[in-house]
């Protein structure tokens, strides 16, 4: 966890040099899971742009595992391969860590990839597959605010 915000910091200081005002990201997110406890959930998203190609993300989810009530908790680095994009999809890969609370809590590492539509405007769609506690996979929307950079 301590890398991950030094690279954090270290990613933004960029941006923090040329004052540029922050992007913040929010939205809300279904996630499944397929492994030995399946899990079905939904909860918000919130993402700090830290630079225009890497982002911060955070996802809480309320759902159900064993049809009991269970949560899961990912903190996630994502790299987009075009930020920049006003149109279409671009993809981008995710990195970080999730835990899961059900009968007792688990930490997993999580990789994956994802898409979205149109990263530089002020919403939109998101999909991601991936590996983190088992096959996962999300769908959702997000708003995106704070400074924009010109995009095509």
């Amino acid at each position: 966890m301590r890398r991950l915000a030094a690279v954090a910091l270290v990613s933004a200081w960029p941006a923090l040099a040329r004052a540029q005002a922050p992007r913040f990201e929010a939205g809300g997110q279904v996630l499944g899971l397929l492994a030995d406890q399946d899990y079905l959930g939904a909860g918000p998203w919130l993402g700090w742009r830290v630079v225009p190609s890497f982002r911060l993300g955070l996802l809480v989810t309320l759902g159900s595992a064993r049809h009991q009530t269970a949560g899961r908790m990912e903190v996630t680095g994502h790299y987009l391969l075009d930020p920049d994009r006003i149109s279409g999809v671009s993809p981008y890969l995710a990195a970080g860590a999730a835990w899961n609370v059900a009968d007792e809590s688990r930490a997993y590492l999580l990789i994956g990839v994802g898409l979205e539509s149109a990263p530089a405007k002020p919403g939109g769609w998101v999909v991601e597959l991936g590996l983190g506690g088992g096959w996962r996979a999300t769908a959702g929307y997000r708003w995106r605010f704070g400074r924009r950079r010109s995009g095509r």
